[in-house]
């Protein structure tokens, strides 16, 4: 058998191989998913050209609708998906709606209002975006830093909240945006990777309708508001105040640690 035909036989062998593996590795899944009462559903093909090299960042369901669902891309594009169909109009483009002194570098997380579904409730319609751009000097929205001299903070993190200007969530009302807050970073590297409601609080708990943030943190950065953190605060509205921090925050009497830090510490959570 000369050299050609034995590299010719022992790649097949190894394609095989992969092959076989791979069917068993599915088969073992789809045996674990049956066991364990699972099952695995397409939700949607992402492919149309408006979104080709889009960086998906999250999927959340639509509370009113089992059939539909929310998506954003990194790019600020916010999509409704129904009934596995993504349309092909954003219902929110922050790539178009975000000034140009300010750019826009990247969405990072979405979350949905406890209350999205539920009308004539505060929240309905309402939701979440986090994303990063470059420091906005002028802005009024209240600005979370350290305090430090050293460090030179050349972006924000920022919180918007948004509300449907219909009840079939085909589009976003652009009057209704509102900043929440702005976290300082000094790199853009260090996102809000989360954003959440507790899905175990309920209207009549004191703790309804708290927002958790993730920000994400790194060993270079020795403070406390760079470490990991999350921060934890209500978002709606009180007065002037874009938002109000709970008194159940457990570092209200530490001067060095923001009000906002609900947990510290977590490095790149």
């Amino acid at each position: 058998m000369n050299s050609k035909r034995y590299f010719f036989y022992l790649t097949r062998y190894i394609a095989h191989t992969i092959i076989l593996i791979s069917i068993f590795s599915l088969l073992s899944i789809a045996a674990f998913a049956k066991d364990n009462h699972y099952q695995l559903d397409k939700i949607a093909q992402l492919n149309h050209t408006a979104t080709d090299s889009s960086d998906w960042q999250k999927l959340v369901s639509n509370p009113s609708n089992k059939q539909q669902q929310f998506i954003i891309n990194k790019a600020g594009q916010m999509y409704l998906v129904d009934d596995g169909i993504t349309k092909p109009t954003p219902v929110l483009d922050l790539s178009v709606n975000h000034q140009k002194e300010h750019s826009l570098i990247k969405v990072t997380a979405i979350e949905l209002h406890p209350n999205f579904a539920l009308r004539n409730q505060p929240g309905y319609g309402t939701f979440y975006t986090a994303h990063l751009e470059v420091l906005d000097k002028k802005s009024s929205t209240k600005r979370i830093q350290d305090n430090s001299n050293e460090l030179i903070l050349n972006f924000d993190a920022v919180i918007t909240e948004w509300q449907f200007s219909s009840i079939n969530h085909q589009q976003v009302n652009l009057n209704t945006k509102r900043e929440i807050l702005r976290i300082a970073v000094p790199d853009n590297s260090m996102t809000i990777k989360q954003m959440s409601f507790s899905p175990y609080s309920k209207s009549w708990n004191d703790d309804f309708g708290l927002l958790y943030i993730a920000l994400n943190g790194q060993e270079k950065w020795q403070m406390p508001l760079y470490s990991g953190v999350l921060l934890r605060i209500n978002p709606a509205k009180f007065g002037l105040r874009s938002f109000t921090v709970p008194n159940s925050n457990p570092y209200l009497k530490e001067n060095e640690i923001k009000d906002e830090i609900y947990l510290l510490g977590g490095q790149n959570i």
